[in-house]
């Protein structure tokens, strides 16, 4: 993974980051587990198939596209967002982050993956 054409990464430095196109004068802050995910990318790259195996699904539940949609849940039942916390093995992000995080920010222009370029 690279920054696309005319990109500039920068990290904050009380944490976070920010984005910015030269080109098109596109900008965007992001937190500190973001910047994160973003600089490991930069860095290192996707993770290969072999990793993405250690990311199996919990035996027991139904996929995310079998739960039900619809359902209005009351404010304490509804999921609350998590901080992204590096895996504890390999000190790296998930391989489901990295992944989900690269492919929206390829489809955004803000990366573009080396592998097909």
């Amino acid at each position: 993974m690279r920054l696309a054409p005319g990109v500039t990464f920068t990290r904050l430095p009380h944490g976070g980051g920010v984005l910015v196109n030269g080109t098109t004068l596109a900008l965007t802050e992001c937190g500190e587990p973001e910047a994160a995910v973003i600089e490991h990318l930069l860095a290192h790259g996707l993770p290969d198939e072999a990793e993405d195996a250690e990311f199996r699904p919990v035996a027991g539940l139904p996929p995310v596209a079998e739960l039900p949609t619809g359902i209005d849940l009351p404010p304490e039942a509804r999921p609350r967002p998590v901080a992204v916390l590096p895996d504890a093995g390999t000190g790296r992000p998930p391989a489901a982050v990295l992944r989900r995080t690269a492919e929206q920010m390829v489809e955004a222009g803000w990366l573009l993956d080396e592998r097909r370029a």
